[in-house]
This record gives C-alpha cells, sequence and structure tokens, in this order.
C-alpha cells in the first residue's frame, strides 16, 4: 500500500514516558481524552502536509478547534505540538 504512515500512537506513547502527568488518555486508560485527540489530529496534519498547522500551539485556538475541554495548559501544549513535530 502506498500511503502516509500517521504516526499518532508514537507520539502519544513518547508524551506518556515524557509526562505520564498529561491528560492524554480518557478514565479507561484507552481511549484519547481530548488532548490526546488533538495529538492524533496534528500527527496526522503532519503527516499528511509535513507541518503543522500554525495555530497548533496557540492554546485558545486549540480549545476552539478541539470544543471540549482541553486539560492542558500553555506549556504542556507546546510539548504536544513539539512532539508532533519531530
Amino acid at each position: 500500500m502506498d500511503g502516509p504512515l500517521i504516526p499518532a500512537g508514537a507520539a502519544l506513547r513518547t508524551l506518556l514516558q515524557r509526562d505520564p502527568k498529561l491528560k492524554l488518555l480518557g478514565a479507561d486508560g484507552f481511549h484519547p481524552a481530548p488532548a490526546g485527540t488533538y495529538l492524533a489530529a496534528l500527527a496526522t496534519y503532519r503527516a499528511l502536509f509535513s507541518r503543522v498547522p500554525r495555530f497548533a500551539s496557540d492554546l485558545a485556538s486549540a480549545r476552539k478547534v478541539v470544543r471540549l475541554p482541553l486539560d492542558v495548559d500553555e506549556k504542556q501544549l507546546h510539548l504536544i505540538v513539539d512532539t508532533v513535530n519531530r
């Protein structure tokens, strides 16, 4: 198959190893929380367009995009974006 690899799971694992306190997973410990979904969306965007969107590291914009409580602060959001940007 010819398609892009979307390393959302790898980004999630990397972030959880770096900061296990990040709220990336839901209460069941398996499905993503809103911040985990945002991470997966950024990983998908980057895989398709070779960059993350300009607004990605702006917390107010990220919260508008997710439309759910995004339980991260500015520093954690930048960590998410930096992890996807590798």
